[in-house]
């Protein structure tokens, strides 16, 4: 346990002036990276922070499969005793890269909205911005216990990267 430091910051303006030997990006906020100036922007940051030969590991939905359509009017209940709570999604607008959508979170005596706009770049336009950045790709997983990338099944695409 000593030998981990968590490091909570936006990627695009941190600098620690120290190496890492692993940084990971979860919870698919590479999808909130809604430029390749923003997307190269943090890819560069990691690269200057990544020792040689290290691992930089990222997530990203694959925009091959039908996201609104999993998205759009899903609902789920979630509950611990007599506590209870919905989330239900609604996608506002889709296109080609970008899918919004609303989540509308009910309780008992209460409900809140919440809004997001999520990128789903291609593999090969991800692949690309890794390389520009200075990094190199190793591996492209189909989840996050290391299954290969099917580009029709899988829905996450798991890219490790290192410095070069």
């Amino acid at each position: 346990a000593g030998s981990i430091q968590w490091v909570h910051s936006t990627g695009d303006h941190c600098d620690f002036n120290i190496m890492f030997d692993l940084i990971v990006m979860i919870r698919h906020a590479f999808q909130c990276l809604h430029s390749d100036e923003d997307t190269l922007r943090v890819l560069r940051n990691v690269a200057g922070h990544l020792g040689a030969g290290k691992t930089f590991v990222f997530e990203s939905r694959n925009p091959n499969i039908n996201w609104p359509g999993e998205w759009d009017g899903a609902s789920d209940v979630y509950s611990s005793g007599p506590d209870w709570f919905q989330i239900s999604t609604r996608v506002l607008s889709s296109d080609s890269e970008f899918v919004t959508f609303e989540h509308t979170y009910t309780f008992r005596r209460d409900t809140l909205k919440s809004g997001s706009k999520l990128r789903f770049p291609a593999r090969t336009a991800v692949e690309q911005l890794i390389s520009k950045a200075g990094l190199m790709l190793v591996y492209v997983f189909g989840d996050w216990t290391r299954s290969p990338f099917d580009r029709q099944l899988s829905e996450e695409m798991i890219f490790q990267v290192s410095r070069a």
